[in-house]
């Protein structure tokens, strides 16, 4: 079917039914401009609800990458892989981070033991955030070198709850899902 006869038809109706019908042709076209005038606010209304700034300082400079799995539906989580291949070829954002949030089991060197929500996170993730640590530092590009000593930044909940915000806990080792990691630093409260 040949769309343009089909259109000029259209057309040719639309200006008849503008003729015989003015007001009503007016009221309709008014009708279709609030409604789409709504639609679009409320469709901003629902961004800025849903996908807010992030709260830290120029929370508004930082986006999300993800995959679309166009197959399964959803996103799906991008893989190391896939960051080192951004960060060679994205080149108009300043640094990229990832993290992946989990629960886990810590032990301490003493024996402390509870349950923590982990957060396995790039170091590149905290220069994004540009929070300080409360105690110690924060981790370093050096830290996530293949086969290099596993360390962990403690969230402040976790220090409070299962060190007793004991000050002298970097450099103390932890047991995080039954391996090994040493503390580098603690993360000041609301951090996360």
């Amino acid at each position: 079917m040949d769309v343009l006869p089909s259109m000029g038809l259209d057309l040719k109706l639309g200006l008849r039914m503008l003729i015989k019908y003015p007001v009503l042709t007016l009221v309709s076209g008014l009708a279709i401009t609030i409604a789409t005038a709504l639609g679009i606010g409320f469709s901003e209304f629902i961004h800025d609800l849903v996908a807010a700034d992030v709260p830290l300082d120029e929370g508004d400079r930082i986006v999300r990458l993800f995959h679309d799995d166009s197959e399964g539906g959803g996103s799906a989580p991008p893989s190391l892989y896939d960051l080192e291949v951004w960060r060679e070829s994205i080149t108009s954002l300043e640094d990229l981070g990832a993290h992946a949030t989990l629960e886990q089991g810590i032990v301490s060197d003493r024996g402390e033991v509870g349950t923590v929500n982990l957060a396995r996170i790039s170091a590149s993730a905290f220069r994004l955030t540009r929070v300080p640590p409360q105690i110690g530092r924060f981790l370093l590009d050096a830290d996530e070198v293949p086969g290099g000593p596993a360390v962990v930044g403690l969230g402040y909940e976790a220090w409070q709850r299962i060190f007793g915000a004991d000050p002298d806990v970097v450099g103390r080792t932890v047991r995080l899902g039954g391996e090994p990691a040493t503390v580098v630093g603690v993360m000041p409260e609301g951090y996360a």
